[in-house]
């Protein structure tokens, strides 16, 4: 912000940045349909500027592409034209440049190396958020990766708005993800480990949630998007843990995995609910819409439950789903193009 309040011609901000920013803002700043005209242009700009090579610094090229997932073309595939497509980019953009290994001992100024941290762990958040949404496998693999976890310090003049302890502890929950992930639904993970795996998972995830810095905590009387983001993230993923089959019967279902998913759902219903009142649903990355629906379907699983006291609590909360789900799809113009 401070080149393009500038007026410095020697020291103009990126022209793709430029138009890539300008798409994110159009997304959060403007009502519909004004916002789906302007995404769509600010998209079209910055996809031509990209794919022309009129940036020549590859670090830009990156961040570029985590802004271009703002944007899912509602008239083309789901293939190549979504965030998983543009993640993908700023992956191979970023292990071809060496983000994924540690620059300390590197010739690189000590502003440089920051901010190469934090593109990395951003895009390591913006990775697993995709692969969740999409239900596809991670870009990444942190096994290939010895970059430093990020600290307090990498933040340095980044500005007094920054979220310091949301990107922290965000980058900190998307690294279990990836983990957990890997090693309960890898198709070669021997049987023994993914049940084995599934109690290491519930003890970091909670010791995570214990030790949360109060600015992320959660708060049922002024929910903000960034730790709303964060504890959508975090229960959706607990639903994806530690949900049955989809074919299971309701009595097949654990006792300790139906409380946990409950639970879960229970708080995912209450964050949506809370950020409505508030008009904040709009500054929810499009990962926010899959928590929901992820939601629905574990309630449509309760509604399941042979105790009627039960069942009409879980249609209340499908009712009260059904609403938040009506305002996201207003808010959130990918909803129509995820649904595709």
């Amino acid at each position: 912000m401070a080149q393009y309040k500038g007026w410095d011609s020697s020291d103009a901000p990126s022209l793709l940045i430029l138009q890539a920013v300008l798409l994110a803002g159009a997304h959060v700043s403007r009502p519909r349909p004004m916002r789906d005209t302007l995404k769509a242009a600010f998209f079209r700009r910055a996809k031509l500027l990209f794919e022309a090579r009129v940036e020549r610094n590859r670090d830009i090229m990156v961040q570029a592409a985590l802004l271009l997932t703002w944007y899912s073309d509602p008239v083309d595939d789901d293939v190549a034209a979504n965030a998983h497509y543009w993640v993908g980019v700023a992956a191979r953009i970023a292990t071809g440049l060496g983000m994924h290994r540690n620059s300390g001992s590197s010739i690189f100024v000590p502003h440089d190396k920051r901010m190469w941290r934090r593109a990395w762990w951003i895009l390591v958040q913006f990775d697993v958020m995709v692969s969740l949404q999409y239900g596809r496998p991670q870009a990444i693999n942190l096994d290939d990766c010895d970059v430093e976890p990020l600290r307090e310090a990498d933040f340095e003049g980044c500005g007094n708005n920054i979220q310091k302890d949301y990107v922290i502890q965000f980058t900190e929950l998307c690294c279990m993800i990836s983990f957990i992930v890997r090693e309960r639904f890898g198709l070669r993970i021997a049987p023994e480990r993914r049940k084995s795996i599934l109690s290491e998972a519930d003890k970091a995830l909670a010791n995570w949630s214990i030790k949360l810095p109060d600015t992320v905590r959660m708060s049922t009387s002024d929910m903000h998007a960034w730790p709303a983001l964060l504890h959508l993230t975090y229960n959706n993923f607990l639903i994806l843990l530690h949900r049955p089959h989809p074919r299971a019967s309701a009595d097949s279902y654990a006792h300790n995995d139906a409380e946990i998913c409950s639970a879960a759902a229970g708080v995912i219903v209450s964050i949506f609910e809370e950020l409505r009142e508030k008009d904040r649903v709009k500054y929810l990355w499009s990962s926010a819409v899959n928590t929901l629906f992820t939601a629905m379907i574990q309630i449509r699983v309760e509604l399941r439950f042979s105790n009627p006291v039960l069942a009409i609590n879980a249609l209340r909360r499908f009712d009260s789903t059904l609403l938040q789900a009506a305002q996201v799809r207003y808010a959130n113009g990918q909803v129509e193009a995820n649904q595709c």
